[in-house]
């Protein structure tokens, strides 16, 4: 089932991330992330019970799996975590998260043992040894485990972090847990009296990642992208990248200034200027081996026209960022280097067709527009060959007069694009990035003013051509167009 919509997330997780719940109870924990997501086809929702004994112990469970099926979810029943890598149904998968929350092994001397009991604890940490060895197994190169666990005496004896240092996996974030961040969800206690929730008390939710030795070859422009949900984050969040100096991973974050962008994207820049978006970007990632950064120029011609083209161009070598030269977005699908190649978001910044006669040239002008108006159009017809199944195309550009006679969207439209969004630009988002003119006076800024980034998607939006019944209780903003 494939999937045409925009990016939605809740709390740390993103609509764009393949995601696998283990431990389920009752599934409304899936339920809630599918509601938010709006659809759960990036997500495998896995129990141990069987479905005879979720009909027998869980008052919800199988109203819970039947709108988890609707939404596209696969639902495993009988998953073993301590095995979970080795199931037919999920040996060839890989995850962007792994979440399990409240892991326990159950009571071993019925609902009056101890928590605090040496032996029921040495089998809790049995079962988060087990998962954890498994996970590290299932992940992409850069996802992460996610273990909610309660912190106070006898749980903060189970020692989670020591637990998934043993099996080579590095917390990289804790970050509380309430479950009011996750509407629907009721926790359950999954033994003897399952349908009953526990008090969830101080939780923590631990992020784990595994420790990589990055190169910064950039990114693999002799393998085609594998999917919508390759790699995906599309969170406002923290996730494990190695410094450029060394191996040592450290602990940054995806770009806050903007959600539109993402370490987990794989990521087109063209028509870049002195390259200080691109810069900026991979600062923001820590690493940069998502992106290809392309320009129209030289390099030749870059070293003589930009003061700081050579040194962006150095530190984006550095954080592993593909540079392309003499790349024309009007052609751009077929370039050698590019040709067969998707990427999740494709970006223009004020797109410019040059003065036709120099400088005294009136962007007032019919034939100035018109010119303008053929490499844009060009621009959406090359890019929407390179988009993923759920990627989107952004322009930035200004909105008003003459820059609005453009009718970007209807440009857009022509070459098979549907506008998903228009967000207000800003460059106080993207600290670090000299917007250039890149017409006879390359090197000058030129005032913003009231501009836009526009993005478009091959598809219209999931929720404005079919709106399922489950939408009726989800705000959908197409709705409103």
């Amino acid at each position: 089932m494939e999937v045409f919509s925009f990016e939605r997330q809740i709390k740390h997780y993103s609509s764009y991330q393949k995601i696998l719940l283990v431990g389920e109870g009752d599934f409304s924990f899936a339920v809630c992330l599918a509601r938010a997501f709006g659809l759960a086809v990036n997500m495998f929702a896995t129990s141990l019970d069987s479905r005879e004994s979720l009909m027998l112990n869980y008052s919800k469970a199988m109203s819970n799996m039947m709108e988890l099926e609707a939404r596209g979810c696969k639902v495993l029943l009988e998953v073993d975590v301590h095995s979970m890598s080795q199931h037919p149904f999920l040996i060839s998968e890989r995850f962007d998260r792994i979440i399990y929350n409240f892991p326990h092994v159950g009571y071993l001397h019925g609902p009056f043992s101890a928590e605090c009991n040496g032996l029921q604890n040495r089998f809790h940490q049995d079962l988060i040894r087990g998962f954890l060895q498994n996970a590290s197994e299932m992940l992409t190169t850069i996802g992460e485990i996610h273990v909610t666990h309660k912190t106070t005496f006898p749980f903060s004896e189970q020692k989670i972090v020591e637990l998934a240092q043993e099996v080579g996996l590095y917390l990289v974030h804790e970050e509380h847990f309430s479950l009011l961040d996750y509407p629907a969800y009721e926790n359950k206690r999954g033994d003897w009296i399952c349908d009953q929730p526990f008090p969830a008390g101080m939780c923590i939710t631990f992020k784990f990642a595994k420790l990589h030795s990055y190169t910064t070859s950039g990114f693999n422009l002799g393998i085609t992208a594998s999917g919508p949900w390759s790699g995906y984050s599309g969170i406002i969040g923290p996730h494990m990248q190695c410094d450029v100096t060394g191996n040592m991973p450290k602990y940054t974050s995806t770009i806050e200034y903007s959600k539109a962008y993402s370490s987990y994207q794989k990521i087109l820049l063209v028509g870049e200027g002195d390259f200080s978006f691109a810069a900026c970007l991979a600062r923001a990632f820590g690493s940069a081996a998502n992106i290809v950064a392309t320009s129209l120029d030289s390099k030749e011609f870059l070293m003589v026209n930009y003061s700081k083209a050579m040194s962006n161009l150095k530190e984006l070598e550095d954080r592993g960022c593909t540079i392309l030269h003499c790349v024309d977005v009007k052609t751009m699908n077929l370039h050698p280097r590019l040709y067969n190649k998707q990427f999740d978001r494709i970006i223009y910044n004020f797109p410019h067709s040059g003065y036709s006669n120099g400088l005294s040239s009136s962007e007032y002008s019919i034939f100035q527009i018109l010119s303008h108006q053929n490499l844009v159009r060009a621009y959406f017809k090359s890019s929407r060959e390179m988009l993923t199944e759920t990627g989107e195309v952004h322009v930035t550009h200004k909105t008003t007069y003459p820059f609005s006679e453009w009718n970007i969207v209807t440009l857009a439209q022509e070459a098979g694009l549907f506008l998903v969004d228009v967000e207000s630009f800003s460059l106080w988002k993207y600290p670090g990035y000299q917007n250039k003119r890149g017409a006879g006076i390359c090197d000058q800024t030129f005032p913003v003013g009231k501009s836009s980034t526009f993005k478009f998607s091959k598809y219209l939006p999931y929720c404005f051509q079919f709106p399922p019944r489950w939408f009726e209780s989800t705000s959908c903003p197409w709705l409103m167009l």
